[in-house]
């Protein structure tokens, strides 16, 4: 038997153990992150409460003690607290996933109440576990508010895209605002222009009559113009009101407010064209409703009205409304299991203390392997099942050897589960340790809600993006770019596509994509192009069935024909889903995700919704693009209207005022077109008229240029005009080519005349409107006086006819031989003597003798035709020279002018040299005078063209010299033997001593460079004396002689010459 010392040492010791156990659930129930009450079960009473309890009701720990549950004020309004109590004493446990109390303060929360009943030294305790869930019920009521106005926000959009007129509009956003975005009222209201009143145009939730009859205005001096309404017109800015009633600005419709119990407004302008025309107003039925997001999303929806309002200014009554959905954010709530945390609770050796039946559950343990006690199985059986063993172990040894540490962190499993784990050490009063205590939560559900809800997002973005395209962008193509890259740059999509489908031969094409890399683009298109793998698609269905089509693991799903090709690229899922207009598919939108199990119910809901905007759009714009080809264009043609035409020559005629060239406008009837009309019926008339475009399209060469103005009257718009005569030229032309032209109506070929009617810009009108009317008189004259063409001016036809008359004239002088050389002697100052002559151009016209120069070179020099004459004038210059010279007389070099066609000709030193290569002597009779200005004009080609002809032996003179501007530096390399002085500068000598000075210095210029001078235009004994003591060589003009036919100029000057 043993002793009593013995036994009291066992006593001694079991006391001991049974505080330090005492001591550590004393600190794991004070420790707890959860409220814990414990009750006696027979009595009711309230035993003890945790320090959590207390702090979170804010009642002391003696005012719970003792008393029973429903004594207690959080608990005493609450009827189901003896039903609870009941509850528990019959089944040992009661669960309440929101119950509402208030602390001692009375303030209202919500807690989570799960309580369960156990024997404690024959004692049946009641445990009580209360957490407090206020902050997330405050965030999940904030989640909805945001969420309600993201519904209006999306219910408004809808209505923009849908709604035909403002007031269905208005009418819409206002029932948007109180069905779904939680407000108490709204309305909007216009300003009467002349009242300067706000008018109510539509409202929603006015149940008592707050607008009857009320008065608003936007004056400063009114005194219903100070509210926030007119405030925010007047001012043309945002007017949150967030206490209606405490609000002086509003005390004129205090009254009313109270009666329909409004808090707060917000007053937002409306613009329509850049112009405030009115406000929309809401009302929250409680103070400081609209937070930042609030107002963020208010003044969004206010900006979108606006724009939809100028939509309908724009378009005058068209279809113009697009729905925009704004994003929607809903927060998927997932709640973990309202039991208690998973716990474990380790002493300071490592031994299990204790542990709870969700730790078991959690880490899936054998209860035997936790009833050891021993920690290190529990441990390794845990770190088994973790994704990352290194970091998982790390992190509980360095625990373990910081004892002070609180942690928590995210644990991945291998069995794809996520673990909270949040640690704490126990440490008692006096500061000793006992050890730690571990929290587990299955997180998981949380996890996915929160990739969901990104998803979501995701897609709110592109559905909100893409709705704001369907609204602003109104070309198909940039729509379709713009979609694609909003799914890629906004949503973070791997990759977009928009294809269309020709329905007829099922033929599907890619239109538009974004996020793309080449080759796989290219395999894409190579496998729509092949009938055979696109059969097996997941295309087809799409558009065979007009239903929407999903992959969310493309690699493994055999209906993806480049699933591995896609894999590759980061792509794992994908949709694809149908355009339908008028029940068809016409195209698709893919959009491809590089995540697995992407596409769900919410995101393929909303993605179809997307579709169906796109759809939309896609119907719209194909009719709006009707009505502006019929606005704008000839439907039986093709070709421009009196509208566009008239819009195009305006456009035109900027081009020419810039350019300082005219412009014409020629209007074309038809002949006997009334006729064939009637005689043949309207479809062969519909017939001519179509080909008779096309003819004239083919011949001008741009369709832009042309126009069906009525039944038979085209118009021609000829954007440069440099001179009239090309005009003309190119109407004769046109006419005759088109009276040529056979059309085959009904099988049989008619020639068909027109006659034209001309207005030339700026002399017939500085207006297109103005330009086609003169055209419209003009080709009305033409009619009636037979006329195969008139311009609007009298005059300009008499011109036009006499210049073309006169071109034909001189081809035919050209071709009979009519041009004769004149010869003008050049003489030297010194002795008097002949030493060359210029070969001058005289036309010896049979029907009125020699023409002047004047007359016909400007027409030669338009028409090209100088370019034959010139070579004609070389040609017989050199023939006169080798004749003088084999007759034995005293033959003078011949200077011959070059025009700049003949200059500029390629085979121009060819030519020279096949001239001269008639005969030895003939290089030695020839000089060429070339104009300074058409030497400077291209000094390069000039001085390369020169230098072949000089070394042919072909002399070179610069003619008309000082006029051109040439600088010193290429005057220095010209390869040129002889200057001629300009007339001008001659006539000037005598003026002062300015224009003497300047013959001067050009003389001495040219000698200075070797040069011989020549003065032309001498017409006085002065100028020659003067020339002479300037030390001048040779002079030209009438004081010698003027230019005399051939003849007279071997008999007087070349034989006395040969005489002496």
């Amino acid at each position: 038997m043993p002793s009593d010392h013995s036994v009291s040492s066992v006593a001694d010791a079991v006391g001991a153990a049974l505080r330090i156990s005492e001591s550590r659930y004393r600190r794991l129930f004070e420790t707890a992150r959860d409220g814990i009450l414990l009750l006696n079960a027979d009595t009711a009473q309230i035993e003890d409460v945790n320090p959590y309890l207390v702090e979170m009701l804010g009642y002391t720990h003696a005012e719970f003690l003792g008393k029973k549950l429903w004594e207690i004020g959080a608990f005493a309004d609450r009827a189901e607290s003896k039903e609870m109590f009941a509850q528990l004493q019959a089944t040992g446990y009661v669960r309440y996933k929101d119950l509402p109390l208030k602390t001692k303060s009375g303030t209202e929360i919500a807690v989570e109440f799960v309580s369960n009943s156990y024997d404690c030294e024959g004692i049946k305790v009641i445990q009580c576990n209360i957490r407090n869930i206020t902050e997330r019920k405050t965030a999940e009521a904030k989640i909805q508010r945001y969420t309600k106005l993201y519904t209006a926000l999306s219910q408004c959009n809808k209505s923009i895209v849908h709604c035909t007129s403002e007031d269905e509009l208005f009418l819409q956003v206002c029932r948007a605002a109180v069905q779904f975005g939680g407000m108490k009222m709204a309305w909007v209201g216009l300003v009467d222009s002349k009242t300067r009143m706000v008018r109510p145009v539509a409202s929603f939730g006015d149940g008592t009559g707050y607008l009857n009859d009320m008065s608003v205005s936007v004056d400063a001096d009114n005194p219903f113009g100070l509210g926030p309404i007119g405030t925010a017109i007047r001012e043309n800015r945002l007017y949150w009101c967030q206490d209606y009633m405490g609000d002086p600005s509003t005390a004129p419709w205090h009254q009313r407010a109270v009666l329909a119990g409004l808090a707060a407004s917000a007053s937002l302008p409306l613009h329509r064209n850049g112009v405030v025309i009115g406000a929309f107003t809401l009302f929250a039925g409680e103070i400081n409703p609209f937070d930042e997001a609030a107002r963020d999303l208010l003044v969004e929806m206010s900006a979108d009205i606006s724009f939809a309002l100028d939509n309908f200014a724009r378009e005058s009554r068209r279809e113009r409304a697009e729905e925009e959905i704004k994003y929607k954010n809903t927060i998927l709530k997932t709640q973990q299991e309202t039991s208690l945390d998973a716990i474990l609770v380790v002493g300071e050796n490592g031994e299990i203390i204790s542990f709870n039946q969700n730790f078991i559950e959690l880490w899936q343990l054998a209860p035997q392997l936790v009833s050891a006690h021993v920690d290190a199985p529990v441990l390794q059986f845990v770190a088994d099942q973790v994704e990352n063993l290194e970091e998982f172990t790390a992190r509980v040894r360095y625990l373990y050897r910081h004892r002070d540490e609180k942690s928590r962190e995210e644990i991945p499993l291998k069995d794809g589960r996520i673990i909270d784990r949040y640690s704490a050490p126990v440490i008692g009063e006096d500061g000793k340790h006992f050890g730690r205590v571990w929290y587990f939560r299955d997180i998981t559900e949380n996890k996915r809600a929160e990739a969901r809800i990104t998803f979501l997002n995701r897609v709110y973005a592109v559905l909100s993006g893409i709705n704001s395209l369907i609204v602003r962008v109104l070309d198909r193509d940039e729509l379709f770019r713009q979609a694609c890259s909003v799914a890629v740059e906004v949503g973070g999509f791997r990759m977009a596509l928009i294809t269309s489908v020709d329905r007829n031969t099922m033929k599907i094409l890619l239109v538009a994509s974004a996020g793309k890399d080449a080759a796989l683009v290219n395999a894409i298109k190579n496998a729509f192009s092949s009938g055979e793998l696109a059969a097996s698609s997941m295309i087809v269905p799409a558009i065979r069935e007009n239903k929407v089509v999903v992959s969310n693991d493309t690699l493994s799903d055999s209906r993806v024909l480049l699933g591995k090709q896609y894999a590759e690229s980061g792509i794992r899922s994908m949709i694809v889903l149908p355009l339908l207009v008028s029940g068809e598919a016409v195209g698709m939108i893919t959009l491809y995700a590089s995540e697995t199990e992407f596409f769900h119910d919410a995101e393929i809901k909303l993605l179809t919704e997307l579709a169906g905007d796109v759809s939309f759009a896609i119907d719209h714009i194909s009719k709006q693009e009707r009505l502006d080809y019929l606005a704008y264009y000839d439907v039986l043609t093709g070709l421009a209207n009196r509208t566009l035409f008239l819009d195009r020559v305006t456009q035109y005629m900027r081009g020419a005022v810039q350019g300082g060239y005219k412009l014409a406008i020629g209007l074309i009837d038809i002949e006997r077109f009334k006729n064939i009309n009637d005689s043949l019926g309207r479809a062969t008339g519909d017939a001519l008229l179509r080909q008779v475009a096309e003819w004239m399209t083919q011949n001008a060469g741009d369709a832009n240029l042309l126009a069906r103005i009525d039944a038979d009257h085209f118009a021609l718009v000829m954007p440069e005009v440099r001179q009239n005569e090309d005009l003309a030229r190119l109407v004769e032309k046109t006419m005759a080519a088109f009276v040529q032209h056979p059309f085959l109506l009904d099988d049989t070929v008619f020639r068909i005349g027109i006659k034209v009617g001309i207005a030339l810009f700026p002399d017939d009108g500085d207006d297109a409107d103005t330009l086609l009317r003169n055209a419209e008189a003009a080709l009305k004259k033409a009619k009636e006086s037979g006329e195969r063409y008139l311009f609007h001016t009298q005059k300009m036809t008499e011109a036009v006819a006499s210049k073309l008359t006169l071109e034909n004239q001189l081809r035919q002088a050209y071709d009979n031989e009519e041009f004769v050389l004149h010869y003008q002697p050049k003489v030297n100052l010194v002795s008097g003597k002949v030493t060359s002559a210029e070969a001058l151009i005289r036309w010896n016209d049979p029907r009125t003798g020699l023409v002047p120069p004047g007359r016909f070179i400007p027409i030669l020099e338009e028409t090209g035709l100088i370019y034959d004459v010139g070579r004609w004038a070389l040609r017989q210059a050199i023939a006169d020279y080798l004749r003088w010279r084999a007759a034995g007389l005293a033959a003078v070099r011949i200077a011959v002018n070059v025009s700049p066609l003949q200059l500029r000709n390629r085979g121009f030193i060819a030519e020279i040299e096949q001239k001269i290569g008639i005969d030895a002597h003939a290089a030695e009779g020839l000089e060429l005078e070339i104009t300074e200005s058409l030497i400077m004009a291209d000094v390069r080609h000039s001085i390369a063209s020169l230098q072949a002809i000089r070394a042919m032996g072909v002399t070179i003179a610069v003619d008309d010299f000082g006029t051109g501007f040439s600088s010193l530096s290429y005057l220095v390399r010209l390869p040129v033997d002889t200057l001629k002085i300009d007339r001008s500068f001659v006539t000037g000598m005598a003026a002062g001593p300015e224009g003497l000075a300047l013959v001067s210095t050009i003389i001495k210029l040219a000698h200075s460079l070797n040069l011989k001078v020549v003065a032309e235009g001498v017409e006085t004994r002065e100028q020659s004396r003067l020339l002479r003591l300037l030390s001048c060589d040779e002079m030209q003009g009438f004081l010698f002689s003027k230019a005399v036919a051939s003849e007279i100029f071997e008999a007087k000057f070349l034989a006395l010459a040969a005489a002496g």
